[in-house]
């Protein structure tokens, strides 16, 4: 018997109806998961942040140091929470397949941005690196790391969209080509 059983038994057996028993048992198995990733979170947060200052204070190069100071640790940390909520999330929901869908699309685009948020601060650290060598004082970094970025958000954006709308991106891409072309016309 797993512990969403015993739950469902249990309220059963306290007298609480079936019919209000069953979707109290799911709230409490689905609030109890997000509880479990937010200590995960936590939990990771405090870990990886631990190592990268361990990997500071030994290194004699300033990359980690700007990695500390653009947050990109704290921006690791939400990828084993993510991953937690993918794999026991979907399984515990108990309703329609749309509304399945729905959650694991969303904690995907999520993934999404946060990925894009951990290269964001690992291109920041870059460019505050690369600030201080003289061979590049002169050169517009800044210029193009805000390009390559536009680029990935540009490309983030229509990878969230094609989530979202639970369409491949081949498909979601002609899809917006035709209506491109629709609209000009």
């Amino acid at each position: 018997m797993n512990w969403k059983d015993f739950l469902l038994t249990f309220f059963e057996r306290m007298g609480i109806a079936s019919v209000w028993a069953k979707p109290l048992t799911d709230f409490l198995v689905i609030v109890t998961t997000i509880i479990i990733a937010y200590v995960f979170f936590f939990v990771s947060r405090k870990f990886i942040t631990f190592i990268f200052q361990k990997i500071s204070t030994r290194s004699s190069t300033k990359f980690d140091d700007y990695l500390i100071q653009n947050k990109v640790p704290e921006r690791l940390s939400y990828i084993p929470p993510l991953f937690f909520l993918l794999a026991f999330l979907p399984p515990l929901i108990n309703y329609p397949e749309w509304i399945v869908e729905i959650v694991t699309n969303s904690l995907e685009a999520l993934f999404v941005v946060v990925i894009l948020s951990i290269i964001r601060s690992f291109l920041l650290s870059v460019q505050d690196l690369l600030k201080i060598l003289p061979n590049f004082k002169d050169k517009p970094i800044q210029s193009y790391i805000q390009v390559f970025m536009i680029l990935l958000w540009f490309v983030g954006v229509i990878l969230i969209l094609s989530l979202l709308t639970g369409k491949e991106i081949g498909a979601f891409l002609t899809g917006l080509g035709a209506l491109s072309a629709v609209l000009l016309f």
